[in-house]
């Protein structure tokens, strides 16, 4: 076939003159117009102008009736040349261009008779609505040097009679739905200037006769479902400016004879299967302004001098299998406007392998290996709009120069290893409407600068170190659609203002440590279809606005504090048993939910009740009843932004203790009998309500819940419960740090327990712990000592309290190290906690205790992912029972190390000794 395009092809066109002699001599024998060559008109000529017009109007009409009326000049009697769409010749009126480019005219080419306007130079029917198929008769129009069909509907194959269009320089056919092969007389439009084919359904492969078109500028073949390979021979059309074979099926090696188009500035070869490495010889392309390479299955480097002349403004590579480094004269290419790398093994240090590109708009590096930090000279890139870099081993601090690019609307730095904290110059970047920095190191706060990004769309922060609490300035972003913030320490209520997103789509706040309720104004949330609050501390009643939700679609609450009945909508009623599991008391009509109670059977059980108090617990209890209120009825206060609290002193219970039965009396009449009314929270142990006393005063009340089972002593020392397997334990102490993370770390004035023992910790039905007993707790006062007399149980009090009598969150600290420990040995650890405090160095005895053997013997020893849980939980426990209070950590640090998640243990669980948990960098790796 090769031979044929290079020999035989001129000997063809030769014939074919010899043909257009021979008509001209036997006009009788073949019917050929000769008087159309005549400059002057005869009465054949006039008669040759009614045909061409009889046919345009035979045309027409099979047109539909729109396209008819759109045709209105077209008619009988009138000088055809000044028709809608018609050019005739300069002398007569023969005519010579039909120009009905986007029109709207409906039909098929079926009935246009090619053989009566063979004088046509040019045909345009470019954006119509045409259909059907290319008529072979177009060879007919001998004399054509324009032909544009596209954007039409067209559909069967391309006719072998268009490739004797000799005089062809254009031919537009793309955006069809033509299917079939390129013809193998392509090769014959010698003349031809510019071929486009793409977005059709051409098959097959691109015939090896097109390398004799070398007068092409403009090959565009793309989106068809060519195969094959690449034929060599496109090297010989160097005249090519323009080559464009992207999204086929095209496999093999991109041709080295590509590098003869030294005339070309455009070559795109995206989303095939082309593979092996780059030729080198692409590097001859020095006038090559755009490159597109992605999609393929390409390996070896980046060819070394792409970008040499700096012309280069467009390089895409993406979603291959390349590796090495960055070429030098691509790090030097200032040309550069758009830069995508993503998806494929390519590695350097990110601070020294890529330059400043004054007119860089996009660069994508994600997927890759590169490492180093984050160069502030990227903030020099003046035109930048979108910066993703995410799936690398980039590490350091985001430099907030970085955020001087202030045209920046997407960044995506997500699964690197940044850490410090987010910058607050991101509230400057008023284009920004994509931001992800998830799965990273990031801590602290999220800064309150974040709510000027009012055009945010998604911003994502998830699987991160953040702490503190949600600043209610994100309310601000008032376009956001995806506020994914799960995976890290945030704590404190859930801002209410956040109902304010109207237009949220995805909400994601899980595991976490945010408090208190759901707040109602969530159900304002009309386009809400994605929410996660789960492995949270949320407590109370979902919503009743919930039911509001319609387009909520997936929902996860699992392992809060929640009770009560789901809402009524579809989103709750087909909810899998795991999006709300490990709840204290859900009902209603949802898979694994018991029903909820009628309303009177609950009354029922509300006078099984028991009335808290009662004089002879004296100020103990009413401590903690005035401790229980602080913290339902004021929703758990920010941190230490808030602004310092008048606490009223007066004893509001003196005149309770002289007749309880009086005071009974009066808390049954304020409440009316304890309606819900009066109802400002419910805990595990019991309902609390707000109560004006006669004497003007506000106090809370609290009831405990009766036992069901006529029992009233539900409290049990867990270290008995043999039911309690390896990861109910390892849940034990992490909702335990979770409450004391709140109670140091949540509240404007921080609270110590004082009294962290196994005796003040209470169980619910699905073995949710809940700290208990908040008689000897106290507020922590940051401007002055905090001595006091000893509390506490002995065995748990911290070793501290021997020698002074100040405390502070260490002392809780210690306790909850002690407590932990007993929950995994499953009695007290005294006697090894002595023996480990009084060994020396790591080569004493009890430094060489296995694990396995201090672990509750009543219980298989954990595996798998459990067993890396209950490693971590005793490594805590351990850099808690420090016998110096300093370096002992925080609640918020443990509370932390609990909740990650982690993969299956690497090691040998039974092979690891007490020597090896005492790590003291622990809190800081």
């Amino acid at each position: 076939m090769t031979s044929f395009a290079a020999k035989t092809l001129p000997d063809l066109f030769v014939s074919f003159q010899g043909l257009f002699v021979f008509f001209i001599i036997l006009p009788s024998v073949f019917p050929f117009d000769s008087a159309a060559f005549s400059s002057s008109p005869t009465g054949k000529q006039v008669g040759d102008e009614g045909i061409q017009a009889a046919a345009l109007l035979t045309w027409k009409a099979s047109l539909d009736s729109q396209s008819q009326s759109l045709l209105s000049s077209w008619v009988i009697g009138s000088n055809h040349c000044n028709w809608t769409g018609i050019g005739c010749k300069t002398v007569g009126t023969i005519i010579t261009h039909i120009d009905l480019k986007s029109y709207g005219l409906r039909g098929t080419l079926s009935n246009l008779n090619f053989s009566s306007l063979s004088n046509l130079l040019s045909l345009d029917l470019t954006n119509n609505s045409l259909h059907g198929i290319i008529p072979s008769s177009i060879d007919r129009l001998w004399r054509l040097t324009y032909l544009s069909f596209s954007a039409n509907r067209l559909s069967g194959s391309i006719p072998h009679e268009i490739c004797q269009l000799s005089n062809l320089k254009t031919l537009k056919l793309h955006q069809n739905q033509i299917g079939g092969t390129i013809p193998y007389e392509i090769g014959l439009l010698i003349s031809l200037v510019e071929l486009t084919l793409h977005s059709n359904n051409l098959t097959s492969s691109i015939p090896s006769s097109i390398g004799n078109l070398v007068n092409m500028t403009t090959l565009i073949l793309n989106e068809n479902h060519l195969s094959g390979s690449i034929p060599e021979e496109v090297g010989m059309m160097r005249s090519l400016i323009d080559l464009e074979l992207s999204a086929n099926n095209l496999t093999g090696l991109i041709p080295a004879s590509m590098g003869n188009l030294l005339n070309l500035t455009t070559l795109l070869l995206c989303e095939n299967n082309l593979f092996g490495s780059i030729p080198p010889q692409l590097s001859n392309l020095t006038l090559l302004r755009s490159l597109g390479l992605d999609d393929n299955m390409l390996t070896g480097h980046l060819p070394e001098n792409l970008c040499l002349t700096g012309s280069l403004r467009l390089f895409t590579a993406s979603y291959n299998n390349l590796s090495g480094r960055i070429p030098r004269s691509l790090k030097n290419c200032s040309s550069l406007y758009r830069l995508r790398l993503e998806g494929n093994q390519l590695s350097g240090n990110i601070s020294e392998d890529f330059g400043i590109y004054p007119n860089l708009n996009y660069i994508d590096l994600t997927g890759n290996n590169f490492y180093g930090e984050l160069s502030p000279r990227w903030g020099k890139c003046n035109n930048l709009k979108s910066l993703e870099m995410s799936n690398n081993n980039i590490s350091g601090e985001i430099p907030p120069a970085l955020l001087e690019a202030a045209k920046l609307s997407r960044i995506d730095l997500s699964s690197n290893h940044l850490d410090g904290e987010i910058p607050k110059e991101f509230g400057s970047l008023v284009s920004l409407f994509n931001l992800k920095l998830n799965d990273n190191q990031l801590s602290c706060n999220i800064p309150r600068e974040l709510g000027r990004l009012v055009n945010l769309q998604n911003l994502n922060l998830a699987a991160n170190k953040l702490s503190g609490s949600i600043p209610r300035e994100l309310a601000d972003c008032m376009r956001l659609l995806n506020l994914i913030l799960s995976n890290n320490r945030l704590g404190d209520i859930i801002p209410l203002e956040l109902g304010q997103l109207h237009g949220l789509e995805i909400l994601d706040l899980g595991n976490n440590i945010f408090l208190g309720p759901i707040p109602q104004q969530f159900g304002a949330l009309q386009r809400l279809e994605t929410l996660n609050v789960s492995h949270n501390s949320l407590s109370g009643f979902l919503p009743s606005s919930f039911d509001n939700l319609v387009s909520l679609s997936s929902v996860d609450i699992s392992y809060n504090q929640l009770e009560g009945e789901l809402p009524h909508i579809k989103a709750f009623r087909e909810a899998p048993f795991e999006s709300l599991q490990g709840n204290k008391g859900l009902c209603g009509n949802a898979t694994s939910l018991k029903a909820c109670q009628l309303q009177g059977v609950s009354r029922n059980k509300e006078n099984k009740l028991v009335l808290l108090v009662l004089p002879v617990f004296g100020f103990l209890v009413l401590s903690f009843m005035v401790l229980g209120f602080f913290l339902s009825f004021h929703k758990k206060v920010k941190c230490t932004t808030n602004e310092p609290r008048h606490v009223n002193n007066t004893n509001l219970f003196a005149i309770w203790s002289y007749d309880g039965k009086m005071v009974y009396e009066d808390i049954i009449e304020a409440t009316e009998n304890f309606s819900a009314k009066y109802c400002v929270g419910k805990g595990g142990c019991g309902t609390v309500y707000r109560v004006a006393v006669p004497n003007g005063q506000v106090v809370a009340v609290k009831k405990l819940h009766g036992s069901s089972d006529g029992n009233s002593d539900n409290r049990k020392d867990f270290a008995k419960a043999v039911e309690l397997d390896w990861r109910k334990r390892v849940d034990v102490a992490k909702g335990l740090a979770d409450a004391l993370y709140c109670m140091h770390h949540g509240c404007s004035t921080p609270i110590i327990h004082r009294d962290i023992s196994s005796k003040n910790v209470l169980f619910d039905s699905e073995y949710v712990a809940h700290i208990s007993d908040f008689g000897m707790a106290r507020f922590m006062k940051p401007d002055s000592s905090n001595w006091t007399s000893f509390a506490g149980t002995f065995g748990y009090a911290a070793p501290e309290l021997a020698y002074t009598m100040e405390v502070n969150e260490k002392c809780d600290v210690y306790s909850f190290g002690v407590l932990t420990l007993e929950v995994i040995m499953g009695k007290h650890p005294g006697d090894l906690i002595s023996s480990l405090s009084s060994s020396s160095s790591s080569s004493s005895s009890g430094h060489a205790i296995l694990l396995k053997d201090v672990l509750d013997q009543r219980l298989p020893s954990p595996t798998n992912q459990v067993a890396e849980q209950v490693l971590v939980a005793a490594k805590v426990a351990f850099a808690c029972l420090n016998a110096s209070p300093m370096p002992r950590p925080t609640m918020q640090q443990v509370a932390w190390k609990l909740s990650k998640t982690r993969p299956s243990l690497q090691i040998e669980f039974h092979l690891i000794t007490l020597g090896e948990l005492l790590d003291t960098n622990f809190f800081t790796s």
